[in-house]
């Protein structure tokens, strides 16, 4: 079959579900996303990295929510009506892990073709320039291509994981 350029840029497409950090535009992957909940009390681990808000029950699942603002080293704001949570599936060293990821405000579902993406520069920024797959062009704004895998991997796995393991293990000592 022989496709227009339109038709083929289409086939090619991918939704992604774009929000705000501070005065940035975002974007995760739509196919990596569960839910969005809106901002709900969330308790503190003792002890967890200062991007490990904490935790929240999700109908009786533990779910960890990580400040995404403080994982693009953006400074943290108190939340707010339009504060959110995307709950995101992850892989993390092989496992398959769901999380919350705490955001400023949810914008929409933007579908972007590949040949739309290009490379980020590096320019010393304070973020792992890991975290981003990529840059976009849309109507004279630019979002960022967030890597949810990359971004939420760190040497705290176990405790995402399984908090309650965690919690468990520091009673047994």
């Amino acid at each position: 079959m022989n496709f227009t350029k339109e038709e083929n840029l289409r086939i090619h497409q991918s939704s992604y579900l774009t929000f705000y950090l501070d005065s940035s535009i975002f974007a995760f992957d739509v196919s990596r996303i569960q839910e969005i909940l809106k901002m709900k009390p969330i308790t503190r681990i003792p002890r967890a990295p200062d991007y490990i808000r904490g935790v929240i029950n999700l109908r009786g699942s533990v779910l960890p929510v990580i400040d995404v603002r403080i994982k693009f080293g953006i400074p943290t704001k108190a939340s707010d009506e339009n504060t959110c949570i995307i709950v995101v599936n992850t892989n993390i060293d092989g496992q398959k892990l769901r999380l919350g990821a705490l955001v400023d405000n949810v914008i929409a579902v933007q579908d972007i073709s590949p040949y739309q993406i290009e490379n980020t520069p590096s320019l010393g920024s304070t973020f792992n320039p890991g975290f981003v797959d990529g840059l976009v062009k849309l109507d004279e704004q630019f979002i960022l291509l967030a890597n949810i895998d990359q971004m939420f991997s760190s040497d705290y796995s176990q405790l995402l994981a399984d908090p309650e393991k965690e919690n468990s293990n520091r009673h047994n000592e």
